[in-house]
């Protein structure tokens, strides 16, 4: 370890990587945990950076079929591809000041760094503030067990439609899906879509809604009343609310049925709050937990939602009810795939951690 410490060999690659990393604005431990190096490593090279340049990372000349780049270029197209990964082959070429160079040639020299254009994932960008509260709700919830995740009804609104974007791609390395500079901008479209609510159990599918228009509090509540009520009655049989010896119940040991939804505004309407506080949990027994924002990874449903999404692929409808068949066909698809459900569901407590151990950071789920 003295050795590779006083007389570190890193490859070009490595190299590219190191000074990509720290031109981002990546911390030294985190470079060191990625590339599998020491601090005092990483550290001796970014000095080496800093002090002579990309020159001070040159250690000797190899001889062979000259190259149609040079080190320095190399290091260049690599760096500007991980600062920028967002940009095309022909930004970075021009960022890099390699423009002699074609663009298959510059993809080849990312390549040859590890790095592979990719289609982003798509996440919410978390504050401290939100990371908090991400990592608390996993701190409360994390000795949760199975049984108590099986008995929740997840629900969520999302909206498809007849045509998808033109892709965006980025460059990345392996294994570098999430990271925050990775993930995808959101863009909007003009494309012919519909707006569903849906939820799920560890039964399977249940309710599919579509809403008309735009959601809104009283819209909600109507779906609330009209749909989820029904079906978790339905979905989990308790005792009824009249029951004399449920009401004499403390409230710690009388049975609910449990109920998650985001915080979008339409859901913290004042009306749809006092709803879950009374009628909902005393007659209904439905009650819902408190649950983060931006949280859609801890969300089973959004793993659903993308399911959905991939199996539809570009959808060339011509009217929105043909768009509509569509989704109502992909949402039974699945009804009959218990393991599909139990799989899904029974994974919460391998997000909580997963949450915890990333400091409320977003996940891969």
């Amino acid at each position: 370890m003295a050795d590779e410490i006083q007389t570190p060999c890193l490859t070009l690659v490595e190299k590219g990587k190191l000074i990509g990393f720290f031109e981002a604005g990546m911390s030294q431990r985190h470079i060191g945990r990625i590339l599998n190096r020491s601090c005092q490593t990483v550290n001796l090279w970014i000095q080496r950076y800093q002090t002579e340049g990309v020159q001070g990372l040159v250690v000797r000349f190899r001889s062979g079929r000259p190259r149609l780049t040079t080190f320095e270029q190399d290091m260049d197209i690599v760096v500007a591809s991980i600062v920028n990964p967002f940009d095309r082959a022909e930004e970075i070429r021009e960022t890099a000041n390699v423009n002699q160079v074609s663009v298959n040639t510059l993809r080849g020299r990312l390549r040859d760094a590890g790095i592979y254009g990719r289609r982003p994932a798509k996440k919410n960008y978390l504050t401290d503030v939100r990371k908090a509260e991400r990592l608390r709700f996993a701190r409360e919830h994390i000795h949760y067990t199975n049984d108590f995740w099986r008995k929740m009804i997840w629900s969520d609104e999302k909206t498809f439609s007849t045509d998808g974007y033109s892709p965006q791609w980025v460059h990345r390395l392996p294994g570098g899906r999430h990271e925050p500079s990775n993930l995808a901008r959101s863009r909007h479209s003009t494309r012919r879509t519909i707006n569903v609510w849906g939820c799920v159990t560890f039964h399977g599918p249940g309710v599919l809604f579509r809403i008309n228009g735009r959601l809104n509090m009283h819209s909600y509540m109507e779906i609330l009343t009209g749909q989820l009520v029904p079906f978790a009655r339905a979905t989990f049989p308790l005792p009824d609310h009249e029951d004399p010896d449920q009401r004499e119940l403390p409230e710690n040991q009388q049975q609910y049925r449990f109920f998650m939804h985001d915080g979008c505004p339409s859901h913290n309407a004042i009306i749809i709050r006092e709803w879950f506080e009374g009628e909902a949990s005393h007659r209904h027994r439905i009650k819902k937990i408190w649950w983060p924002a931006f949280s859609p990874d801890l969300n089973p449903i959004e793993n659903f939602w993308g399911w959905m999404v991939n199996r539809m692929g570009t959808i060339e409808g011509d009217t929105e009810e043909e768009l509509w068949d569509w989704v109502n066909q992909c949402w039974e698809e699945k009804a009959d795939q218990r393991n599909y459900w139990e799989h899904l569901i029974d994974s919460m407590p391998e997000r909580l951690a997963r949450v915890i151990e990333l400091d409320g950071g977003m996940t891969k789920y």
